[in-house]
């Protein structure tokens, strides 16, 4: 059978003696003679033909290929990173303002104070996670202005940043177009200060805002002992959110 043009099942199913090759390229077709194999399997060798027990093969690999693109995560965007830390702030903000006013310390003169909050972001490979459960809090102290000032003069200063000079600017401009001279009001200030490792490299961004108030504080604190801190990262680290009447 020189010239059958026929597959190895159909030769072996018309001849049981026929002696097949088997192709050098694919080695995949066995075939009686190159005129009766090549026209017809030429189209095909060299371009992945596969045996079934080649196809599972790579079927397999496939399934593994795409279950590691699906769990592979690639660093977050800067920009993402920055978008999110704006809606993690008004997410939170009632719960710092609700901080504010019930664990402030007194000032004396009434003078305005700074919340000073240190967050951090455990992961930027996550390109799915949510603003209310993207950051947890380090750590966070209350400071008055004055000190605050200092911190932007005094390199020394453990809250020293290039940036606190932007931020006071942003406080002043914020006093004059809100605080009338006379007025009995004070301009308190949150500052916010986000540190990412970004791709092995160290980040930091700033967020600060603003909270008026007609009196001291002090007495009307919800917490005891120093426990608002400790308040604060908890509801943070729930990541849900905050609300007044979640207060426990």
């Amino acid at each position: 059978m020189k010239n059958c043009g026929k597959t190895e099942n159909e030769l072996a199913a018309k001849d049981k003696a026929a002696v097949l090759q088997l192709c050098g390229d694919c080695r995949s077709v066995r075939y009686c003679s190159a005129k009766c194999h090549w026209p017809v399997h030429r189209k095909i060798c060299k371009k992945g033909y596969q045996s079934p027990k080649q196809t599972k093969k790579t079927d397999k690999l496939s399934f593994l290929l795409a279950r590691f693109l699906r769990t592979k995560t690639s660093p977050m965007p800067v920009h993402a990173i920055q978008a999110i830390f704006r809606d993690w702030t008004e997410i939170y903000r009632a719960l710092l303002t609700f901080i504010f006013i019930n664990a402030s310390v007194s000032a004396p003169n009434h003078a305005p104070q700074v919340l000073y909050v240190k967050l951090s972001m455990p992961s930027t490979s996550n390109l799915e996670i949510k603003a209310p459960c993207a950051f947890q809090v380090e750590d966070a102290e209350f400071l008055t202005l004055e000190e605050f000032r200092r911190a932007t003069v005094n390199k020394s200063h453990r809250l020293y940043s290039e940036e606190n000079g932007q931020i006071l600017d942003g406080y002043n401009r914020h006093v004059q177009i809100r605080m009338p001279h006379g007025s009995i009001r004070r301009l308190n200030m949150v500052v916010q200060r986000l540190e990412v490792q970004h791709e092995g490299v160290p980040l930091t961004y700033f967020k600060s805002w603003f909270h008026e108030d007609a009196s001291d504080y002090a007495t009307q604190s919800k917490f005891r002992d120093g426990t608002w801190l400790k308040y604060l990262k908890e509801k943070v680290a729930d990541g849900e959110g905050w609300h007044y009447s979640r207060f426990d």
